[in-house]
């Protein structure tokens, strides 16, 4: 598959597609812009959410989907950071400095600079991820989409009533676990009670 290098490629690609700008005017205003695709994500209950992409004047790019999913998709690389050394004296009272720095690992985003370097980053990865070979992206109709809601539907409550029989049992006290105590002395097994 070619890869879209300009932004002009990435308009017609995104009008070829159906890909539409969803963002609001005070987004616009600070040079953010978000990108909606023309299919819904679908979940094991049968809900959907439609599946959006942002892009940031601060470098970021982002998959964000409903208030509680947003996270980045920018290359990542990794960065030490450095911290003092410390160790504690021979009273346990004080930590003092050793002379020497620890080093640890973070993982560090890589920003994208300029608008038209994201928008060609998020319009690769759009094709790659979700339009590519090997992409995990499925039609699924509404009447298979109904379904999922329903057999969803019938097994919570299963799985409720399963619930409250588990509870019921422990309450009645003919049915509760009796405790069992045996002892083992020089191989001979006795049951205390």
């Amino acid at each position: 598959m070619r890869k879209v290098k300009t932004l002009k490629k990435v308009n017609q690609v995104f009008d070829l597609l159906g890909i539409k700008e969803v963002g609001k005017k005070c987004q616009h205003k600070r040079g953010n812009y978000v990108y909606e695709l023309p299919f819904k994500s679908c979940y094991a209950s049968g809900s959907t959410a439609p599946i959006k992409f942002a892009v940031y004047t601060t470098g970021y790019v982002r998959r964000v989907e409903g208030a509680y999913t947003c996270y980045q998709i920018n290359k990542q690389c990794k960065e030490p950071v450095y911290f003092k050394d410390y160790k504690w004296n021979k009273e346990q009272t004080k930590q003092v400095w050793t002379g020497k720095y620890r080093q640890w690992l973070t993982t560090k985003r890589i920003l994208i600079d300029n608008h038209e370097d994201r928008m060609v980053y998020l319009c690769n990865y759009i094709l790659k991820n979700f339009y590519g070979k090997g992409s995990l992206v499925y039609k699924i109709g509404e009447w298979t989409r109904k379904q999922m809601k329903k057999n969803h539907g019938i097994m919570m409550e299963q799985w409720n009533k399963e619930k409250i029989k588990e509870t019921n049992i422990w309450c009645r006290n003919d049915l509760k676990p009796k405790d069992d105590v045996q002892v083992i002395i020089n191989g001979h097994r006795y049951n205390l009670k």
